[in-house]
């Protein structure tokens, strides 16, 4: 391992940055944010929530550049579809186990619409990842 192999460079900002603004986007368009709620709820005004979720997404898409894309198969949305599904899956495992996950990934009203949207932001913001990782290079 090479001393600069684990820097986050300007692409992952550029495509972590342009993913949170998308997954912002689609977020508010369901009107819902899934899983990410709680992480939301730790911030009381929009500009923290937008950082956070931009953060957020910058250190998803380092762990998905640096690690998951180099075993994942098919096209870049493909690996992002699968990434999606992925951080989806561990939402669900973390709403289970964790009391802090369990309404937003669990809710009481109507959880097979909030399991579906929370699914299709997932899978949103993990295509959109990969394909501004992929342009970007």
């Amino acid at each position: 391992m090479k001393g600069g192999d684990y820097i986050i460079d300007a692409k992952i900002i550029r495509a972590g940055v342009l993913s949170g603004v998308l997954l912002i986007l689609t977020g508010l368009a369901f009107g819902n944010f899934g899983a990410w709620q709680p992480f939301l709820s730790l911030v009381d005004n929009i500009f923290g929530k937008a950082l956070l979720i931009i953060i957020d997404s910058i250190f998803l898409a380092f762990i998905f550049q640096r690690w998951f894309s180099n075993f994942l198969p098919g096209s870049p949305l493909v690996q992002g579809a699968i990434l999606g599904f992925l951080i989806w899956v561990t939402f669900l495992i973390l709403g289970g186990l964790l009391g802090f996950f369990k309404e937003a990934v669990y809710p009481a009203l109507d959880p097979g619409k909030s399991l579906f949207l929370n699914l299709l932001i997932n899978l949103v913001w993990g295509c959109s990842v990969a394909l501004f990782l992929e342009s970007s290079s």
